[in-house]
């Protein structure tokens, strides 16, 4: 009986994490990567994919922590591509530019700092970049795998937008 009891309260804590951190983990097949299976960690559209991003207002520090938190997540694409496997529906609505950012923005979360202007100007509109590494002193071996997955699909969607 006390066993069946901490089994029963395992899973009721485990359903409520789920619960409290909208986290669904379903099982989809990708054809890429030699058509293997790949668990996605799935959150809502709204919940990943942001409008396009805006320049932070100069009167930040005078507003409420939601609205600080709103315009941050408002100057990602794909705010948590660093920790789970983007997934095909995520990228087919977005354009090149989106595209490119999305990709760009694993690079930035790093510190990359960009040669190429028009990445450097959008990233350094950003509140949360902080450019300081070197293009030619990078290392992809400082990439998780979730972002070299995620490298790797958002390139071969920006050759179709091409």
């Amino acid at each position: 009986m006390r066993g069946s009891s901490i089994l029963q309260m395992i899973i009721a804590g485990v359903i409520v994490s789920a619960i409290t951190y909208g986290i669904i983990i379903p099982l989809l097949q990708s054809n890429r990567v030699e058509d293997s299976v790949i668990m996605e960690a799935y959150l809502p559209p709204f919940a990943s994919i942001a409008p396009a991003p805006t320049p932070p207002s100069s009167h930040v520090s005078q507003q409420p922590i939601s609205t600080i938190e709103r315009q941050m997540s408002n100057s990602f694409i794909i705010i948590d591509s660093h920790l789970r496997y983007i997934t095909y529906v995520e990228l087919e609505s977005l354009s090149l530019w989106q595209l490119t950012v999305a990709r760009n923005e694993i690079f930035a979360r790093h510190g990359r700092i960009f040669v190429r202007e028009d990445l450097r100007i959008h990233f350094e509109s950003t509140s949360w970049y902080n450019g300081h590494v070197l293009p030619d002193d990078f290392s992809f071996d400082i990439l998780n795998n979730f972002e070299r997955a995620n490298i790797d699909l958002i390139q071969e969607w920006e050759r179709k937008r091409q």
